[in-house]
């Protein structure tokens, strides 16, 4: 930090065990939180016809494991 306080570089390759510790704790944090009301709500509320903000092939789960789609 104190030679890169914007922290325009970027050092995860050199940290990979931070990394990999950040990803765990934000994949455990976010496995915790209840689901969003207004995801869950999206359909009824804009119709079939809308569109999700994400692309539907986004995969944000820990890396290795079997994507889960909402409703399977």
């Amino acid at each position: 930090m104190a030679t890169d306080p914007s922290e325009k570089t970027n050092v995860a390759d050199q940290n990979p065990a931070i990394v990999s510790d950040l990803e765990a704790r934000l994949l455990k944090y976010g496995s915790e939180q209840k689901p969003s009301e207004w995801l869950k709500a999206q359909v009824d509320y804009l119709g079939a016809q809308s569109e999700t903000a994400t692309p539907a092939d986004l995969d944000a789960g820990p890396p290795g494991t079997e994507t889960v789609m909402p409703g399977s």
